[in-house]
């Protein structure tokens, strides 16, 4: 019997589909028909895209490391640099869990006292811009910050370990402040939208949806469900007059575009140090960019109000 070429010790009967070499059951990978070694599958995945044909004619016929192997794998296969853990979106859930905690027990000193001094509100943040943020984690009920947090859960866990936790920080920030944005922009056309208090992750939650529609455009991988779920989401944000749909189409855009940036500006070729300085220069600019633009905004719309 034949022995793997990569565990010599190893008896296998498989063979790959690509290089016919003998693979044992560790090594083999599934492919559309039958099962390919891992570099035949690595080879495959980057002659798929021809961005990364050089890169495929470089990598050497020779044994390497699971871990290196894998990495590669999902690299070639996937958007950004794979983490293990999903630590940023374990942080946000237990920071938005203790701050309704506090929440609910101040609520018997002073009603709504946490939302009164950090709900977003355009009048209100002009002079406070902590509001642009702290609203994010607060919520306006139990099933407020429910939906909201299997939301965050269900898809931060996948798609922070596929882009990184400084992109999917980056993401979840910027959508907050997007989501303002919105609610400041509707006050153009809805002027009591600039005196509305407005609390929930629901905007950063939008953000990673524009973050995951990116992504799939990317690799044309099927979004209808994504689509699906988008206009489930404003519809009922229609039906139910105490959502805020100006802040989910603000977060949405924000994520969308922080997304394509990143992928604009990211490259595999560069070393990761230089690539994450690039990171952070989107992350930093990002930031000031979208609270001059609200800035802005509030003030064109304050000079509206006092026309009025």
């Amino acid at each position: 019997m034949e022995r793997c070429y990569r565990h010599p010790d190893v008896p296998t009967g498989i063979l790959c589909q690509r290089c016919e070499r003998p693979i044992c059951a560790e090594c083999a990978r599934q492919a559309p028909v039958g099962m390919q070694c891992a570099h035949c599958q690595i080879k495959a995945s980057a002659q798929a895209d021809t961005r990364w044909r050089a890169a495929a004619d470089n990598i050497p016929d020779r044994a390497l490391d699971r871990r290196q192997l894998d990495a590669r794998i999902g690299s070639m296969n996937q958007v950004g640099a794979l983490t293990q853990s999903a630590s940023v979106t374990k942080t946000l859930l237990i920071t938005c869990a203790a701050v309704y905690l506090v929440q609910f027990v101040t609520r018997f000193i002073a009603s709504g006292l946490l939302i009164k001094w950090g709900g977003f509100s355009a009048i209100l943040a002009w002079y406070e811009p902590w509001r642009f943020i702290s609203a994010g984690f607060l919520h306006s009920g139990l099933w407020h910050l429910i939906f909201n947090m299997m939301a965050l859960y269900l898809f931060g866990q996948g798609l922070e370990p596929l882009i990184g936790h400084l992109r999917f920080g980056t993401i979840y920030i910027l959508s907050l402040l997007g989501g303002s944005l919105g609610t400041i922009i509707s006050g153009y056309f809805m002027v009591q939208d600039l005196f509305t208090m407005y609390v929930g992750a629901s905007g950063a939650i939008f953000g990673l949806f524009g973050a995951i529609f990116v992504i799939q455009r990317r690799v044309d991988a099927s979004n209808a469900g994504l689509i699906f779920l988008l206009v489930i989401n404003f519809a009922f944000a229609f039906i139910e007059p105490n959502i805020a749909w100006q802040a989910h189409l603000g977060g949405l855009i924000a994520g969308a575009l922080t997304m394509w940036i990143f992928l604009l500006t990211g490259s595999r070729q560069r070393p990761r140090k230089q690539q994450r300085r690039i990171n952070w220069i989107v992350a930093i600019s990002g930031f000031i960019g979208l609270f001059a633009l609200s800035y802005a905004m509030m003030w064109l719309a304050l000079g509206l109000v006092s026309f009025l």
